[in-house]
């Protein structure tokens, strides 16, 4: 039996973004994710109020293109951990 669920692409993904600064990364998105359209929204704050969640959703058209959107997130300087 196979454990791997299988994905049709394209179809609607989300990331959710960990970040010290949220309204700078919220002002980058458009110039990271052109000419992708997405929608976010503020999640969580941790205890202390230092990190703040941000969820992420589009459309992927494929496993590549999923993982290239979670290497530029990554390494985005404001982005401390993409889930």
């Amino acid at each position: 039996m196979d454990s791997k669920t299988a994905i049709t692409y394209p179809c609607l993904w989300e990331y959710r973004l960990i970040t010290d600064k949220p309204q700078g990364l919220l002002d980058e998105l458009p110039g990271l994710l052109a000419p992708l359209k997405y929608q976010v929204c503020t999640k969580n704050k941790s205890a202390q109020g230092k990190y703040t969640s941000l969820q992420l959703s589009l459309v992927v058209s494929s496993k590549q293109e999923q993982h290239a959107l979670f290497e530029k997130l990554s390494n985005h300087a404001l982005v401390k951990w993409v889930l």
